[in-house]
């Protein structure tokens, strides 16, 4: 466990929504590992966010461990999901190679 006063990421961004950033984690892309950091932060802060890697993939073990650790269903929103892919193809509109 490591404890940081530089705000790395998204950390400005969620500072200036008024957020205080408690701790901040980096875990190898391990089901175990995630697992048992997301389990012991939950225990910790009231709030657990999770970022990293270089993008959401279809191999990405994240939300499932986190998901575990938390004893929690994985439960697809629909409505979250069409915004999703809306915001997406605002994006390609821009960014037609992305």
């Amino acid at each position: 466990m490591w404890r940081t006063r530089t705000r790395r990421g998204w950390g400005p961004q969620i500072t200036e929504c008024g957020v205080e950033i408690r701790e901040m984690r980096v875990v190898p892309d391990e089901l175990a590992a995630i697992e048992a950091a997301v389990s012991e932060l939950g225990r910790a802060h009231t709030y657990v966010l999770t970022t990293g890697g270089l993008e959401s993939t279809p191999d990405d073990i994240t939300v499932e461990a986190a998901a575990t650790a938390l004893g929690r269903s994985l439960v697809p929103n629909k409505k979250v999901r069409r915004l999703v892919e809306a915001a997406i193809g605002e994006i390609r509109k821009d960014h037609p190679t992305a």
